[in-house]
């Protein structure tokens, strides 16, 4: 008794230590996001990270006028977009870069934006809201947002009877032991090992998928914290946050149980690992 005491008491500071940790990563992450704003971008990019930023454009209908890439260049313009890229996620990366090819002349979203950047320089409050809810969808460098969806919509499923009968056998000898058979303790041990390798050789296999559907669940997160935000400036878009959120809800639903699903790291990913 007095043993599982002690072990729980352990477990207990374990948990708490933990927790702390979370907070304090999480309150780093606030306060880095804050001292950043209106800041030139330190960011790092490699020559596979820069192509992935530019896969929106690359891959998407182009709608009127656009910088041609001699333009574009001949201006150094991916420089400049170094410089002022502050973005906190991979869409917003990807986004920003589309948004630079592809200017805007209509006079009333010029106005829209203009709202906002005065709205962003002023209300800190609704500003940090705001950075948190999308750096909370996190950046990936392995590939392009838009590349994950083009690759998962693709991709072929797949049976996993296999994985069902694993699972059904460690109940199975984990039975076997309450039966007095002498061989139930190897065998448990034998699939719990097998089911462990099995499931980080596959898992290898289809992380990228599994990173797109975490991804999907941090998206409709942040849709249901952005729709939310009553500042006045805002408020005109929610319509079209809250519709954005609504189709990958489904998605958002079945997917809970992935891990991965905290930017800053958390121990309930750790659980569900």
């Amino acid at each position: 008794m007095d043993n599982l005491i002690t072990v729980a008491v352990v477990l207990g500071l374990l948990l708490l230590f933990e927790l702390y940790n979370e907070k304090r990563r999480y309150n780093d992450f606030v306060k880095k996001l804050e001292e950043g704003f209106g800041k030139l971008s330190d960011e790092t990019y490699t020559d596979i990270k820069f192509a992935n930023i530019k896969h929106l454009y690359e891959n998407k209908e182009r709608e009127g006028f656009v910088i041609d890439d001699i333009t574009w260049n001949d201006l150094d313009m991916d420089e400049l977009y170094k410089m002022i890229n502050n973005t906190s996620s991979s869409i917003g990366m990807e986004y920003l870069y589309n948004l630079l090819r592809e200017p805007c002349f209509n006079l009333e979203e010029l106005k829209k934006r203009d709202e906002l950047i005065d709205l962003f320089e002023n209300d800190k409050e609704v500003r940090k809201d705001i950075q948190v809810s999308l750096a909370c969808i996190g950046k990936k460098d392995k590939t392009s947002v838009f590349g994950y969806m083009e690759e998962v919509f693709l991709a072929e499923s797949k049976s996993v009877l296999w994985h069902i009968i694993q699972g059904i056998l460690v109940f199975v000898f984990a039975g076997m032991i309450f039966m007095n058979s002498k061989y139930a303790i190897g065998l448990l041990l034998g699939i719990i090992f097998y089911n462990v390798i099995s499931y980080y050789v596959y898992k290898a296999k289809i992380d990228k998928y599994l990173d797109f559907f975490a991804l999907m669940v941090r998206v409709s997160n942040a849709c249901k914290k952005l729709s939310s935000c009553k500042n006045n400036t805002i408020e005109q878009y929610n319509n079209k946050i809250k519709k954005a959120g609504n189709i990958i809800k489904k998605v958002s639903k079945c997917s809970v149980v992935l891990s991965q699903s905290s930017v800053t790291g958390s121990i309930s990913d750790m659980f569900m690992d």
